[in-house]
């Protein structure tokens, strides 16, 4: 059995861009060398974990880009190969990888089951990723076991595990501030997936305006709403909500860096995470490693890991919103959940991820 530290790494990301002198899909080849945690990095304008591992690090070796359909021959002698697999010229490629590559262990990871239900009119679609499944020897994703398992069993995949990745959050833990140092504001955040997928973005995260707007009133809190993405877009919208609601809210555009998205999250009492469908929120990340608790629902796995006490059965509004009002009138209860967010992020640390896909490694290991 090979060394968990000495086997050798390779890190694929299929993206579309120029490569060759030609827009056409290819792989990222990110790391060709042992893979350690020294490699990791803390880098202020990345928050995605792929991209982090490819343009972060100084010191990390990129290896440069296959094409899609190129010879994988490359990658033969390689231990893991560690795959995004997104759309199905994602699939395609990974047959031809397997077939080129039969040594190491192919460990896929995978989000593109998100925001879907279990019908026969949208598993149509996906068909592709079950198909693909057969040529990794394992196929993982992030989002919360409890409403993603029952999607690949229904799908037909038979080796779908939860594995989730890794956050800069040792780097993001250098904003902290104590509760002593907090503003009286709560904020929340727009979330693309929700607005497209789920039929969401005429109601602007009502849920988290109207709990904004009561403690408001309650307990005469400043309000902000982040908007990722394209999320300024609906900002006419989101407008037309919260002056329905009499809710005084600034509306911060989070386009930019993420140095500032930290600072400002750093400085809120309390953060409100309003996800309509299962997800792996980055931004929990951040207000764990910040000091800012989060009141989330169990549709988001760092609510789930880092924020317990918090983190409410999706749909169950009640228990979510007393659970800000208790942050922001219980000081004690606010540094137990303050220290447990700090406790629990360690769980996305680059280190244990590693210890997670090793795990997974020697499984399947030939």
């Amino acid at each position: 059995m090979c060394s968990s530290n000495k086997i050798k790494v390779a890190l694929l990301d299929r993206r579309i861009g120029e490569h060759g002198g030609q827009k056409k899909p290819y792989w990222k080849v990110l790391f060709g060398k042992d893979w350690k945690n020294n490699q990791m990095f803390g880098q202020e304008n990345t928050f995605a974990f792929i991209d982090a591992f490819a343009e972060g690090n100084k010191k990390g070796v990129l290896c440069g880009a296959l094409e899609v359909g190129e010879d994988y021959n490359k990658l033969k002698d390689y231990d893991l190969i560690y795959l995004r697999i997104r759309k199905p010229v994602c699939g395609e490629a990974t047959i031809q990888l397997r077939e080129q590559c039969p040594k190491p262990v192919i460990i896929g990871y995978t989000d593109e089951l998100v925001n879907t239900k279990i019908n026969a009119h949208l598993w149509k679609s996906f068909k592709w990723l079950e198909a693909t499944s057969r040529y990794c020897d394992v196929l993982t994703s992030s989002f919360p076991e409890k409403y993603e398992r029952p999607k690949y069993e229904a799908l037909g995949v038979k080796n779908w595990r939860f594995c989730p990745y890794a956050g800069d959050v040792k780097w993001w833990n250098n904003y902290y501030k104590p509760l002593e140092e907090k503003e009286h504001e709560v904020s929340g955040m727009y979330h693309i997936r929700s607005h497209l997928e789920g039929g969401y973005g005429d109601q602007a995260h009502t849920q988290t305006f109207k709990a904004m707007k009561n403690l408001q009133d309650k307990y005469d809190v400043k309000c902000r709403f982040f908007l990722n993405f394209d999320g300024w877009k609906l900002i006419p919208k989101m407008e037309k909500v919260a002056n329905q609601l009499g809710l005084e809210v600034n509306l911060t555009k989070h386009t930019g860096s993420h140095l500032a998205f930290n600072q400002l999250m750093a400085k809120t009492k309390v953060f409100m995470e309003e996800y309509q469908s299962p997800a792996y929120s980055r931004a929990t990340l951040v207000s764990a490693a910040v000091g800012t608790p989060q009141v989330g629902t169990d549709f988001n796995t760092p609510s789930n890991v880092c924020f317990p006490d918090t983190t409410a059965t999706h749909g169950d509004w009640s228990s979510w919103v007393g659970s800000a009002e208790r942050l922001l009138t219980d000081d004690r209860f606010y540094k137990d959940v303050q220290q447990k967010g700090i406790n629990r992020m360690e769980y996305f640390y680059y280190n244990q991820f590693r210890e997670r896909l090793m795990k997974l490694y020697e499984e399947y290991e030939r």
